[in-house]
């Protein structure tokens, strides 16, 4: 998986950096929101709560992904993401394939 930064803005209002990524991946499947998080909080040097995976774009039959980003400035600041989002970014478990935190 190639990372490169596409644009990188920084949004004071909300105490967060927005990103869009531009993710080749050839060979491999569109890569998982927590890998996508996991990648940008290690190159950021961040907390992984910090960074939220808003989407993941992949056109069929590519190899190229364009991925939005949200890294807050604190763990408090990022309590704005809705919900959903949330739950997007947190790992499935293991025997149901549910997300963590999801109700059946």
């Amino acid at each position: 998986m190639e990372v490169k930064v596409v644009e990188d803005r920084e949004n004071v209002l909300l105490n967060r950096r927005e990103l869009v990524l531009e993710i080749h991946h050839p060979g491999e499947g569109t890569p998982t929101r927590i890998d996508v998080r996991k990648y940008i909080a290690a190159k950021y040097d961040v907390e992984l709560d910090r960074v939220y995976v808003i989407k993941l774009d992949t056109k069929t039959g590519t190899n190229k992904t364009i991925g939005y980003v949200r890294i807050y400035n604190t763990v408090e600041d990022a309590l704005i993401e809705p919900e959903y989002i949330k739950l997007r970014n947190q790992p499935k478990t293991e025997e149901s394939g549910e997300e963590v935190g999801e109700e059946a």
